[in-house]
C-alpha cells in the first residue's frame, strides 16, 4: 500500500499541498520539464490585436444578444473569412467523425493491467483503453492518482524506451485526456513535445484543442481569439477543418445572430446537418413550442431520438403530461433508455413520484428498456423529493432493492438524497424517528407496496388518455390505491384561498432543514475529496513521484514494469 499518512503530518504538509501551494508547479510540472516557454511564437501577434477583458466570461453573460454580436463582430468575421477560405474535400464532410469526437468515455471498474511487453500497436492500443474509459476503483483516473502519473511517465520526454513508441494516435488521446482535466499547460507542453519528435498534430489535435474552450470553467480572455489562432496554425500546416471543427465553433460562438451565419455558411459549402447540430439548436430554446417548430421543420436525416429527448424533457418541466405522452405515440423513432433517464431527470423535481413510475412501467413494457443506475438515481432523487407521506420509508427501500436486483450494484449518484432521507427519518415523529435502514429484507407488507409500485401503477400501452390527475373512474382503484400509496397527494386550498399560517411555516421549516442538510453534505463531500487528493500529493513529496507510481501500480492490481523512467 502506499505510504499512509497521520493527522499530525497532514498538517505539516499542508502548506506545501493544499490551496496555493503551487503543487503541480513544484512537484508534477517540474518532473515533466514544463516551462512557459512552450508557447507558441504566434502568441504575441495575436496579443497585440487581442482584447484586454479581464473575466471575460463574467462580463459576457450579462450582455444581450445584439451586444455580444457587436462586442464580437469583429472577430467572428475573420472567424468566417479564414474558416471559408480552406479547400474542402468531399471526404471532410462527412459528418461520421463527428459522433465519434464527442463520444463520452465508459465508466469501468478496474484499470487494466500493464502490457509484459511494448511494441507500437500494443502500446497505441493501450493507451486508448485507459484515456478513454474512465476508471472507479481506487479513483485511478483523478488527478494526480495512477492513471494520469502512468501517462505522465510514458509522454516524459526523456523516456527513451516508450519515445520509439508514441505516435499521433496515442499523443492526441493524452492531449484529450489531460484536456478533460482542464490541465492546459500540460496539454500544450506534449503539443510541443509531439513537434519536438517530428510527429505533425493533425485535423484531430487541433480539433481538441478548439473544443477545449466550451469546457474552460472561466475565460480571461476571449475565447474567440484563441480560435483564430488556432484556425491560422491549422492553415500554416495546411489541415482543412473538418464537420467537427465546425460544430466546435458553433458551439463557441456566444450569440444566436452569429450561430445563424455559421448555419448558412455550412449550407453554402455543402455540410450536412447533423442530429448532433440539432440538438445544440434545441438546447438553446426555452420552451416546448418553439422547439417543436424546429424539430417539424427540420428532415429527418438531421434529427435522432435524443432530439426528442430534449422536447420531452421539456415538456415534463413544463407539465404538459399529456403533450409528451401523446407525442410517445406518434414518433417513429424508437425511444431509448436516455428517453427515460430524461423523462425521469425532468419528473423528479415536480414532486409527481407516481409519474415517475408510470412512465418507468410503461416504457419498460412496451420499448423493452433496461434501466441502469442513473434511472434509479432520478427515482430515488423524487421519491426523496416527494416529502412526508404514509409509505415514504418503504418506497425508498424497494427502489433500493429494486436497483440492487436489476443493475447488481447500489453504487450509483444518489448518495446526496439516501442522506437526506437519514437525516429526515430522525425527525419523523410518526415512526418514533427510527433510523432509515435500506439494506434489510423486505418485509412481507413491503412486497405488496412493490407490486402496486410496479404492476398496479401501469396503464394501457395503447391509450392516448394520460394520468394526469388520478381518477377511479377513468383509471380504476387500483390505480388510484398505487398512486396514493407511492406519495401522490392532490394541494387542499385553504377556505379563504389561502395558505395556512401553520403550513406556511412548517414549509419554511422544512426548507431550512433541507438546505443544511444539503449544504452539509456538500461540505462533508468536498472536504473528503479534498483530504484524499492531499493526501495523495503528501505520498508523492515523501515517495517520490517515480516510487509513488510504481506502489500505486501494485495497489491498482497492475504490475510494475522496469520501462518506467
Amino acid at each position: 500500500m502506499a505510504t499512509a499518512c497521520n493527522n499530525q503530518e497532514y498538517l505539516q504538509f499542508l502548506p506545501y499541498v493544499g490551496k496555493g501551494s503551487k503543487f503541480k508547479t513544484h512537484y508534477i510540472n517540474s518532473f515533466n520539464s514544463i516551462s512557459n516557454s512552450n508557447q507558441s511564437h504566434d502568441d504575441h501577434e495575436l496579443r497585440s490585436r487581442q482584447q484586454k477583458l479581464t473575466n471575460y466570461k463574467r462580463i459576457s453573460k450579462y450582455l444581450s444578444q445584439d451586444e455580444l454580436f457587436q462586442l464580437n463582430q469583429e472577430f467572428i468575421q475573420q472567424i468566417f473569412s479564414l474558416i471559408t477560405s480552406f479547400r474542402y474535400d468531399p471526404k471532410i464532410l462527412n459528418p461520421g467523425t463527428v459522433q465519434e469526437f464527442y463520444r463520452q468515455p465508459r465508466v469501468l471498474s478496474m484499470a487494466p493491467k500493464l502490457p509484459e511487453s511494448l511494441n507500437i500497436e500494443v502500446f497505441t492500443e493501450y493507451v486508448d483503453q485507459i484515456t478513454n474509459n474512465r476508471y472507479v476503483h481506487n479513483h485511478a483516473s483523478n488527478e494526480e492518482n495512477v492513471i494520469p502519473m502512468l501517462l505522465r511517465q510514458f509522454f516524459h520526454k526523456d523516456n527513451r524506451h516508450c519515445m520509439k513508441l508514441r505516435g499521433i494516435q496515442s499523443y492526441n488521446n493524452v492531449i484529450r485526456f489531460f484536456l478533460s482535466k482542464n490541465d492546459l499547460p500540460y496539454a500544450k507542453s506534449l503539443l510541443a513535445q509531439m513537434r519536438t519528435e517530428g510527429i505533425r498534430p493533425n485535423r484531430l489535435t487541433y480539433n481538441l484543442f478548439i473544443g477545449h474552450l466550451r469546457n474552460m470553467p472561466v475565460h480571461y480572455t476571449n475565447p474567440l481569439i484563441t480560435v483564430l489562432k488556432y484556425l491560422g496554425l491549422m492553415r500554416k500546416e495546411y489541415i482543412s477543418p473538418d464537420s467537427t471543427t465546425w460544430h466546435l465553433i458553433y458551439q463557441i460562438l456566444p450569440d444566436k445572430i452569429s450561430k445563424q451565419m455559421l448555419l448558412d455558411k455550412m449550407d453554402q459549402l455543402g455540410f450536412s446537418r447533423t442530429a448532433l447540430l440539432t440538438r445544440f439548436e434545441l438546447e438553446s430554446l426555452s420552451s416546448s413550442n418553439e422547439m417543436t417548430k424546429l424539430l417539424k421543420s427540420t428532415p429527418p436525416p438531421s434529427k435522432d431520438i435524443n432530439c426528442f429527448n430534449i422536447l420531452f424533457s421539456q415538456l415534463v418541466i413544463e407539465k404538459k403530461y399529456q403533450k409528451c405522452w401523446e407525442l410517445l405515440h406518434e414518433t417513429t423513432l424508437t425511444p431509448n433508455l436516455s428517453t427515460l433517464n430524461s423523462i425521469l431527470n425532468s419528473l423528479r423535481n415536480n414532486s409527481r413520484v407516481d409519474l415517475c413510475f408510470v412512465f418507468y412501467n410503461y416504457m419498460l413494457e412496451k420499448f423493452k428498456i433496461s434501466p441502469n443506475t442513473t434511472t434509479f438515481h432520478y427515482l430515488i432523487a423524487a421519491a426523496v423529493k416527494q416529502g412526508f407521506h404514509n409509505n415514504w420509508r418503504q418506497v425508498l427501500r424497494i427502489l433500493y432493492h429494486e436497483m440492487l436486483a436489476v443493475t447488481g450494484t447500489t453504487n450509483n449518484f444518489s448518495g446526496y438524497y439516501l442522506q437526506r432521507a437519514k437525516a429526515r427519518s430522525l425527525i419523523d415523529l410518526k415512526n418514533n424517528q427510527a433510523p432509515l435502514n435500506l439494506k434489510t429484507p423486505l418485509s412481507t407488507a413491503e412486497l405488496d407496496i412493490r407490486h402496486q409500485l410496479f404492476n398496479d401503477l401501469s396503464i394501457n400501452t395503447e391509450t392516448k388518455k394520460f394520468p394526469t390527475i388520478p381518477n377511479t373512474q377513468k383509471h380504476g382503484p387500483k390505480f388510484v390505491k398505487a398512486a396514493l400509496t407511492s406519495g401522490y397527494h392532490r394541494v387542499k386550498p385553504s377556505k379563504n384561498g389561502e395558505q395556512k399560517a401553520n403550513y406556511i411555516h412548517l414549509a419554511n421549516r422544512a426548507k431550512s432543514v433541507k438546505s443544511a442538510i444539503q449544504k452539509d453534505f456538500k461540505q462533508k463531500d468536498k472536504m473528503h475529496n479534498l483530504s484524499r487528493r492531499y493526501r495523495d500529493r503528501i505520498s508523492i513529496i515523501k515517495e517520490g513521484y517515480t516510487s509513488n507510481l510504481k506502489q500505486k501500480l501494485v495497489d491498482n492490481n497492475m504490475v510494475s514494469v522496469p520501462y518506467l523512467k
